[in-house]
């Protein structure tokens, strides 16, 4: 059945119902604020989950958060891919004293799984789109 655009208003407010739910209503608002004013309500929809991506790929620490995002805008890896996070190398005296050769600051693992699903409803509403887009030629 495909999906009509009350669908993705209601898929909108649900998702965020959840993030609300989550003790999220800061990141709710500020991803809602770049929202308004698209197309309509299957760009609301996808915009929102992107931009949600975007923030929760960012991790929860806010320092962290704001060193990622700025270091995501101006820096590359060769893969592609966003920086993940940072790793601190220590040189061999800070090792003996903190006994580790190095530091990782990433977002919590657990994160990606709900990123990943995330991806996942993003390609399964553009797919359901594309094929709504065809039946209506």
């Amino acid at each position: 059945m495909p999906l009509r655009d009350e669908n993705y208003r209601d898929l909108l407010q649900s998702m965020r119902r959840a993030v609300r739910s989550a003790g999220l209503d800061s990141l709710d608002e500020r991803i809602l604020s770049e929202v308004r004013g698209s197309e309509g309500p299957f760009d609301d929809l996808t915009l929102y989950l992107k931009l949600l991506i975007a923030e929760m790929s960012l991790g929860s620490d806010a320092q962290l958060r704001a060193v990622l995002r700025r270091v995501r805008q101006v820096a590359e890896t060769e893969s592609g891919r966003a920086i993940d996070g940072f790793r601190v190398q220590l040189s061999p005296e800070e090792s003996r004293l903190y006994n580790t050769d190095s530091f990782d600051f990433a977002p919590a693992a657990g994160i990606q799984e709900i990123l990943s699903e995330l991806h996942g409803v993003l390609e399964e509403l553009y797919g359901d789109r594309q094929d709504n887009l065809g039946r209506d030629r």
